[in-house]
């Protein structure tokens, strides 16, 4: 999903940069592979603006919204040469937020 330029400036007012903020906002609609599998591959463009080298491992903190609870999360390189988050930490940050196939 991409959004427009008018889209990623609502979102932008939406979530106020920080000084503690690092990283960006992005969309994506959940698959049953995300959902079920508990499988979350960051898109390469992502990773690569949020400085986030091939090989590193290391941890993030996602939300669902500005104002929403950071849930912890490792990260590493999958086979495939993208991102992914740890699957237990993935799995929590989906059951915590009720999130379910289809939404964004």
């Amino acid at each position: 999903m991409r959004l427009s330029e008018e889209e990623v400036c609502n979102l932008w007012d939406i979530i106020l940069p920080r000084a503690d903020f690092v990283g960006v906002p992005f969309v994506t609609r959940l698959t049953s592979t995300m959902v079920d599998r508990h499988i979350m591959k960051l898109p390469k463009s992502l990773s690569d603006s949020c400085g986030i080298k091939p090989d590193e491992e290391g941890y993030a903190g996602i939300r669902l919204t500005a104002r929403g609870s950071v849930t912890t999360c490792a990260y590493g390189m999958d086979t495939d040469g993208r991102t992914h988050f740890n699957s237990v930490g993935w799995k929590s940050f989906l059951v915590s937020k009720n999130l379910h196939v289809g939404q964004a």
